[in-house]
C-alpha cells in the first residue's frame, strides 16, 4: 500500500527560511565553544543573558498555563489508543519545561561557582513613584540584542485569537528549544572533530584543561545541552503542535489552516532573528 504523506506545520516552518535557520544554529560562537576558544568573560556574559532568558521564558509559560482550557470531559480510548487531547499534552509539557528551566538555572549558578565565572550583568536601581527602591534590574543596554528581542517575543504570547489560542506560544517554545538543541549539537560536532584529531588519548583527556574557559563549556555545558533526551523533549512538543493543527484543520477546513500557518510563520521568523542575535561575538 502506498504511503500517505502527512503535512506537518513544524516541518513546514523548518523549511521556511533555511539560511536564517542556519545562521541561528551554526554561529561562530558555537564553533568556538566546541573548540574550547570561548574566553571565560564572554561565556559569563552569555550565561548571564541566558539566565535572564530563562526568567522571561518562565513568565511566558505562566501566561499560557492560565490561557489553556483543559477538556472538561475525558477522552475515550479508541481502538488505536488515541492520545490525550493536545491541550492536556501541552500542559504536561509546560509543567515539565518549568521544572527543567529551574534545574537549568541552578546548573548555571553551580557551574559558575565551580569554574569562577561571573554571570551577573550591570544593574540599575528601579524605584516606585513614592521613591522606595524595589529592585536592581539589568538595563536593555547591558543585554545581548537577542535577549531584548526574546523578552519582547515572550511577553507577546498569550494574546488569544479564536482558534488554538496557544499556537504562537507553543511555536515559540518549540522553536527556541529546537534551535538550542540543533545549535549545541552542531557545537558538539566540532568538539568531537577536534578530539578525533588529537593523536594521544592522554592529550585528549587533558585538552579541556587548556580551554579558554577552563573546560566549562566542553566538559559541562555542551554535554548538558547536546543529548538525546533533550532532542526527544523538543520532538514531543512538535508532535503536540502538529496533532492539534491537524485536528483543527480536519474540523474547520482549509481556511483555518491558512490562518494557522500565517500566525505560526510570523512568530517563527521573529524567533529566528532573535536566536541569531542571542549569540555573542567571539
Amino acid at each position: 500500500m502506498a504511503s500517505i504523506c502527512t503535512w506537518s506545520l513544524t516541518t513546514h516552518l523548518l523549511s521556511l527560511d533555511e539560511p536564517q535557520y542556519k545562521a541561528a544554529t551554526q554561529h561562530r560562537f558555537l564553533k568556538a565553544a566546541g573548540e574550547g576558544r570561548v574566553p571565560t568573560d564572554t561565556l559569563g556574559k552569555w550565561l548571564a543573558n541566558d539566565r535572564l532568558y530563562i526568567h522571561a521564558y518562565i513568565k511566558a509559560v505562566g501566561r499560557i498555563l492560565a490561557l489553556v482550557d483543559l477538556p472538561q470531559t475525558t477522552t475515550p480510548l479508541g481502538a488505536h489508543g488515541e492520545a490525550a487531547a493536545p491541550e492536556t499534552q501541552l500542559i504536561d509539557w509546560l509543567i515539565e519545561s518549568l521544572a527543567g528551566l529551574r534545574r537549568e538555572e541552578r546548573f548555571f549558578v553551580e557551574m559558575a561557582r565551580k569554574y569562577g565565572i561571573t554571570i551577573d550583568l550591570e544593574t540599575e536601581t528601579v524605584t516606585r513613584v513614592a521613591g522606595r527602591d524595589i529592585q536592581q534590574v539589568v538595563p536593555d543596554g547591558a543585554k545581548l540584542p537577542g535577549l531584548v528581542l526574546f523578552e519582547g517575543l515572550f511577553s507577546s504570547v498569550g494574546l488569544p485569537p479564536p482558534v488554538l489560542s496557544w499556537l504562537e506560544a507553543a511555536v515559540v517554545f518549540w522553536g527556541t528549544e529546537k534551535v538550542y538543541s540543533e545549535a549545541w549539537g552542531w557545537a558538539r560536532s566540532h568538539q568531537q572533530e577536534m578530539n578525533d584529531n588529537v593523536a594521544a588519548a592522554a592529550a585528549a583527556s587533558s585538552s579541556s584543561l587548556q580551554d579558554a574557559d577552563g573546560g566549562a563549556l566542553r566538559t559541562e555545558f555542551i554535554p548538558n545541552w547536546a543529548n538525546q533526551g533533550f532532542v526527544n523533549f523538543v520532538q514531543q512538543l512538535a508532535g503536540i503542535i502538529d496533532s492539534a493543527v491537524s485536528k483543527a484543520v480536519d474540523v474547520l477546513g482549509d481556511d483555518v489552516k491558512t490562518s494557522l500557518v500565517r500566525r505560526a510563520e510570523g512568530v517563527w521568523r521573529e524567533l529566528l532573528v532573535a536566536e541569531e542575535a542571542f549569540w555573542p561575538d567571539v
